[in-house]
């Protein structure tokens, strides 16, 4: 939102050239040559988001420029589309919503202050019924369940006992990256969420990855995971086997946890809703297959056993209440995806470094 710092960072969509930018969407334009174009609104006083400011004044100069041949003319053929939309937010359509939700459920995720934006229902000239469409939405989401981490060759591999001590070792020695950045990225949201009561329940996390003592908290079992199979503190926290890889990864979803809106952030979050019994299967798999491991060094997977559902309740209720629009469910969908990536790319650095000793 508008006082957020990331929106001062120059790799933010924000600080983009506007010129550049444009010219940008103008090969688009005339590479797909549309006959409607649809943008936000140039009234954007109820939810005044950086990044749809900009790209409404973006896409009017890329409207404006796209049939012009003295503009970018390195971008194509000239084509001038026939309409540019802008669309709007409905105060009519999210009141049906809601007493709809009311008459379903009991009680809605709307209060009145979403009833206080401004009206702009009497601009409306156009509306498109894609009720029929509903369900591309909901298997977008699920289509990202096959690409979470457990789905990944590697995953399969150690649930299935066929990874090796070096494997196993490694993965935990990356892995640890990513556990110790946890609270760092919790952090990032916690620093630019505006809504106090998130804020009480999300800093839970950090205290669960941190401990309020020494010798507590998630990192601390996770150093404990490795001397478990025969790592030191020392080679783990000196990060001598951090493949550049994972360190790539993790270091992308921490940006991304500082310089995306909050609530994208909290969206990334959800994977474990993907597999919900991830942490059971992963403990008994180790169990199971690898006696040669100390149970005692399992106990960063006991305690995700309660902690992976009250988190990931937490979030998905913040999503839904705060996720409304098209335009912020797109951006949801998006972030899930992009955290999908992260977990599977750290696989495939773990697979490709350490799948030789199998």
């Amino acid at each position: 939102m508008p006082e957020s710092p990331a929106n001062s960072d120059p790799l933010s969509f924000h600080q983009a050239d506007v010129d550049e930018a444009a010219g940008r969407l103008v090969a688009v334009i005339r590479r797909t040559r549309p006959q409607v174009v649809i943008t936000y609104g140039d009234d954007q006083q109820g939810y005044p988001h950086p990044d749809h400011l900009k790209v409404h004044d973006i896409t009017v100069l890329a409207f404006d420029r796209a049939g012009d041949p003295d503009w970018y003319p390195e971008a194509g053929e000239p084509h001038q589309p026939v309409k540019l939309y802008y669309s709007t937010w409905s105060r009519a359509r999210m009141r049906a919503i809601h007493e709809a939700i009311l008459a379903r459920h009991g009680k809605s995720p709307f209060d009145e202050k979403w009833f206080d934006r401004p009206d702009h229902d009497h601009r409306i000239t156009t509306r498109i019924d894609v009720s029929g469409f509903q369900w591309a939405r909901s298997e977008a989401l699920r289509a990202h369940a096959k690409h979470y981490h457990h789905q990944h060759p590697f995953h399969r591999r150690m649930n299935d006992g066929g990874s090796s001590r070096e494997e196993i070792r490694g993965w935990v020695a990356n892995r640890f990256y990513y556990q110790a950045n946890i609270p760092r990225k919790d952090g990032a949201i916690l620093s630019s969420c505006p809504d106090r009561e998130v804020r009480r329940r999300w800093v839970q996390r950090i205290i669960d990855h941190d401990g309020t003592a020494e010798g507590e908290g998630g990192i601390e079992s996770w150093l404990r995971l490795g001397e478990a199979v025969g790592l030191t503190r020392e080679e783990i926290e000196d990060e001598r086997h951090l493949l550049p890889g994972v360190r790539f990864a993790v270091d992308a979803y921490v940006t991304f946890a500082r310089t995306r809106p909050w609530v994208e952030a909290v969206a990334s979050s959800l994977t474990e809703l993907f597999a919900p019994d991830l942490m059971a299967d992963r403990l008994a798999a180790f169990e199971r297959h690898y006696t040669w491991i100390d149970p005692r060094g399992l106990a960063y997977f006991r305690s995700r056993l309660t902690q992976a559902p009250r988190d990931s309740e937490h979030g998905l209720a913040v999503v839904r209440k705060h996720c409304t629009t098209p335009e912020t469910q797109a951006a949801a969908l998006a972030a899930l995806s992009f955290k999908c990536d992260v977990l599977w790319s750290m696989l495939d650095a773990i697979d490709q470094a350490y799948g030789k000793h199998r």
